[in-house]
């Protein structure tokens, strides 16, 4: 188990994978700093409005990684059942 682990991360596609995983990691942090930024020198929104935001935004980063580990799980199934 341990080195079809190794071979599958030393796969390109694996890589590209958890690149873009990262990637969706740093936008909704990324997102959630500016959000809290704006909201919070902004006099009309409060920090309900700021939190509401940030919940937004990462509720929505969530749903995101369930699609994305959806898919990699699919493809990972499909992977072995072609060896």
């Amino acid at each position: 188990m341990k080195n079809t682990l190794l071979d599958l991360y030393k796969k390109d596609g694996t890589k590209k994978l958890l690149a873009s995983l990262l990637s969706i990691l740093i936008g909704l942090a990324v997102g959630a700093i500016v959000v809290a930024i704006v909201g919070l020198t902004k006099r009309n929104i409060g920090v309900k409005g700021v939190w509401d935001g940030v919940r937004l935004i990462l509720l929505s980063g969530v749903s995101m990684w369930v699609l994305v580990f959806y898919c990699s799980v699919c493809f990972i199934l499909s992977w072995q059942s072609r060896r």
